[in-house]
C-alpha cells in the first residue's frame, strides 16, 4: 500500500491507501489471493488495527477508481441507475445517454403489481429477525396457509432459520433469472441493510450514506426480484401479487399496496391476532351473521382449535369471499376462542 491518509481528522479512526506496484512472487500472489485487494484500486481501513495490539479485526472497503477509464467509450446501463452506488460515488463522471428502440410496457408496471405487507411501523432488519422469532414465525405460518397449493417463488436471507414449506426458493440477488416469468405470486423476506462500520466507511470516503446503500442493495434487489415473475412480460396485462415484510419495501415497488393486519401484533402460541387491550389500531369490520355462524361451525367441529387447521379453514374455498379485513376479524375471533379455551392442569395430591 502507499499514500496513506487519515480521513476523519478528529478521531483518526479510518485511513485510506492505494496499491503500489510490487515485485517478487510472494508479494505478487498476495493480491491474487485476497480478491478485495486484487480487484480494487483504493481502500479505506480502520486505523486502530495497526497500532492497538488487542485489535484483531481489520475492516477493508475497496473500490475501483473510475478515473483511470476517462476517455474510453464506456456505457453503463442499469434499472434505476441513478440509485446505484457506482453512480452516487462518481456523479461528476457520468453523462446521460438516451437510447432508442427500448421495449415499452403495454400496461405500466405500477398497475400490474399488487403488494401486501405486514409491518406498518418497523423496517425489517437482521436484528429484528434475531429478536422476534415468534412474530416472524406468524408471518411464515400465514403465508404457508395463504399460498397453499399455489405456484410461487420466494426468498429470504441465507442464514434465516425460517422457511416456507412450499414454492421455489431463489436467491435475493435474482438478476438474470427467466424461469419464473409465468408465476403470478412471489414472497420477499430478505433484508440487506449495511452494518454500522460499512456505512461509516462509505460515508467518509464516498459520501454515500447508509440509506443510499440500503436503497441500492435491498430496494433495487427487491425490484429485480419481483420482475422475475409475470410482470417480466412486457406485453402482458396480468397482475402479479408480491408479499413483503414492511411498508417501506412495499412503497418502493408500487402505490397499489395493502396492509395485512393482525399477523404481527400477537405472538401467543404463535397465533396471529391482536393482544387484549391493544390500542391505536384500525377497527376491524363486524362479521356478518352468515360468516360468524361459519366460524362457529368450524369451532364446534374442531374443539382442539389447532392453528394449522384454522389457517387451512380460513384460506379454503369456503372463505374465498372474505376480504383482507374480514380475515383479520376472523383471526381475532379465533384468538379469543383460544384464550377462553380451558387449560389442562395437573393436580398433585396433598
Amino acid at each position: 500500500m502507499q499514500e496513506h491518509e487519515i480521513v476523519d481528522g478528529g478521531t483518526g479512526k479510518y485511513l485510506t491507501a492505494k496499491k503500489k506496484n510490487v515485485k517478487g512472487d510472494i508479494l505478487y500472489k498476495i493480491p491474487k489471493e485476497l480478491s478485495v485487494i486484487g480487484e480494487n484500486d483504493i481502500f479505506i481501513m480502520n486505523n486502530d488495527y495497526f497500532y492497538e495490539p488487542d485489535k484483531v479485526q481489520l475492516n477493508i472497503l475497496g473500490w475501483i477508481d473510475l478515473n483511470k477509464y476517462i476517455g474510453l467509450p464506456i456505457t453503463f446501463m442499469g434499472a434505476n441507475f441513478e440509485n446505484s452506488l457506482i453512480y452516487k460515488a462518481n456523479l461528476s463522471l457520468f453523462e446521460k445517454a438516451d437510447l432508442e428502440g427500448l421495449l415499452t410496457r403495454t400496461t405500466p408496471l405500477n398497475e400490474r403489481l399488487k403488494v401486501y405487507y405486514f409491518s406498518n411501523k418497523k423496517k425489517l432488519s437482521k436484528g429484528w429477525k434475531d429478536n422476534n422469532y415468534e412474530k416472524l414465525n406468524n408471518v411464515y405460518d400465514y403465508l404457508d396457509a395463504e399460498l397453499k397449493g399455489q405456484g410461487f417463488y420466494w426468498t429470504n436471507n441465507e442464514k434465516d432459520k425460517h422457511k416456507l414449506q412450499q414454492g421455489t426458493r431463489i436467491s435475493p440477488d435474482a438478476r438474470g433469472h427467466n424461469d419464473y416469468k409465468d408465476r403470478h405470486t412471489c414472497v420477499w423476506s430478505a433484508c440487506m441493510r449495511p452494518d454500522d462500520t460499512e456505512a461509516k466507511l462509505c460515508e467518509l470516503l464516498l459520501k454515500i450514506t447508509g440509506e443510499d446503500i440500503h436503497q441500492a442493495r435491498e430496494y433495487e434487489s427487491l425490484h429485480q426480484f419481483a420482475l422475475r415473475g409475470i410482470s417480466r412480460q412486457f406485453d402482458s396485462t396480468e397482475t402479479q401479487i408480491v408479499y413483503v415484510f414492511d411498508k417501506w419495501q412495499a412503497e418502493s415497488l408500487s402505490t397499489n399496496i395493502e396492509h395485512i393486519p393482525g399477523v404481527l401484533e400477537n405472538v401467543t402460541q404463535g397465533v396471529p391476532g391482536r393482544p387484549p387491550g391493544a390500542k391505536n389500531f384500525n377497527k376491524l369490520p363486524e362479521l356478518s351473521d352468515t360468516k360468524s355462524r361459519r366460524f362457529n361451525r368450524w369451532k364446534t367441529a374442531n374443539p382442539g382449535l389447532e392453528i394449522a387447521l384454522f389457517l387451512e379453514f380460513l384460506n379454503s374455498n369456503t372463505n374465498r369471499d372474505l376480504s383482507t379485513d374480514e380475515k383479520a376479524a376472523m383471526l381475532v375471533r379465533y384468538d379469543k376462542a383460544v384464550q377462553k379455551k380451558p387449560q389442562m392442569q395437573s393436580e398433585t395430591p396433598t
